[in-house]
């Protein structure tokens, strides 16, 4: 589980590396927050329809996408707010990155 963590928290540090390359604004790391939200969003979307395909049922209400896609964006919102910055854990864990070799990484 340690090192699922680190490894998330790797991806992390990457895209903030590339969105601080991009542009010098200090939104690096809600941008990099973003991103992994979006990509959240999308794996877990593939995973219902998925799901879905091989069950031959439906697992979402199929009535309005809006019911269900709303709070599920909040759901993971809250879930990367609290991982990446709450309490600001993203600078202790691009420090440590920032200190490994390239090789390492």
């Amino acid at each position: 589980m340690e090192n699922l963590k680190k490894a998330y928290y790797l991806f992390f540090y990457k895209l903030y590396l590339v969105f601080n390359y991009l542009s010098e604004d200090s939104w690096g790391y809600w941008k990099a927050g973003l991103v992994i939200q979006t990509l959240q969003y999308f794996i877990l979307f593939v995973i219902i329809m998925q799901i879905e395909i091989i069950s031959k049922n439906y697992v979402i209400p199929d009535f309005d996408p809006k019911l269900w896609e709303i709070p599920l964006a909040i759901i993971l919102a809250v879930f990367n707010y609290y991982v990446f910055l709450y309490k600001k854990d993203w600078k202790q864990y691009i420090d440590e990155f920032s200190r490994y070799s390239k090789k390492k990484i």
